[in-house]
């Protein structure tokens, strides 16, 4: 027996339904288009060799030794993404000049050590009386031997 109103209420939760499966696939498709449109890795090409933007450094790498003059920053940029070739601890001494900080380290994952040389990219002094420093540098990858280039990181400290 069906009292009076039990159809339209019927009607009335297979149109709910209808719509809410609507808004559910609706939401569905929006974001699995964000999300591949906006999760895509921008791709680097990497075309200047790395030995070519060093040998072109200027002097006001040097002068910009805490990189709040901006130099480092567009040097930091080009090298960041330059093409690893040959490039010797020498030549990136006499365009760079002494590093910040030389690191030696063990990789268990090649079970190879290396060097690497860390320059300041930027340095800021932070808190009241300069209490702190922040900023980021650049760093420069060798074998254990020094003789070879590997690879260029970056990262950012605080201190």
């Amino acid at each position: 027996m069906l009292h009076e109103g039990s159809f339209a209420d019927a009607q009335f939760s297979v149109a709910g339904f209808r719509s809410y499966k609507m808004k559910l696939i609706c939401l569905f498709l929006f974001s699995v288009t964000c999300s591949t449109g906006f999760s895509q890795q921008q791709i680097t090409v990497r075309s200047e060799p790395t030995s070519q933007i060093i040998a072109k450094i200027s002097k006001e790498w040097k002068t910009d030794s805490l990189g709040k003059n901006g130099y480092r920053h567009k040097v930091f940029k080009r090298l960041r993404n330059s093409a690893i070739d040959k490039v010797s601890k020498e030549m990136l001494f006499a365009a760079l000049g002494k590093p910040v900080f030389t690191s030696r380290f063990y990789s268990g994952v090649t079970n190879k050590h290396y060097v690497s040389y860390q320059y300041y990219v930027l340095c800021l002094d932070g808190g009241p009386e300069g209490e702190f420093y922040m900023g980021s540098y650049i760093e420069f990858v060798f074998d254990e031997t020094e003789g070879t280039f590997l690879e260029i990181l970056d990262g950012d400290f605080c201190g």
